[in-house]
């Protein structure tokens, strides 16, 4: 399903636009990159719509990431101590294992 919108940009918004569309900027570059590494080409002909949604989906994913950092960031700080020394006990008696069976 697609859905047009009709989007009125202020100048800072076209500034930052620019900034992304200049070939020459390190932004340019990073978006490039971004779009190459999921699959996506960006070339001096690439329409203004479709620059607009690669740009809107490049926001969105690094959003995403920051969520997820939080979540585990938060995840960590939630374990107790008690969760700590039980992680730690596991990973003891995993490591006994792995000696016992290459001794063995």
């Amino acid at each position: 399903m697609s859905k047009r919108l009709s989007v009125t940009l202020t100048d800072e918004e076209e500034a930052i636009l620019d900034v992304f569309a200049d070939s020459d900027s390190a932004e340019h570059r990073a978006l490039r990159a971004w779009a190459e590494r999921r699959g996506t080409r960006m070339d001096a002909t690439m329409a203004e719509a479709r620059f607009l949604r690669l740009l809107l989906q490049a926001g969105a994913s690094s959003l995403r990431e920051e969520v997820l950092q939080e979540g585990y960031a938060a995840l960590a700080e939630s374990m107790t101590s008690v969760d700590r020394e039980e992680s730690a006990a596991m990973r003891r008696r995993y490591a006994d294992r792995t000696d016992q069976h290459m001794s063995a």
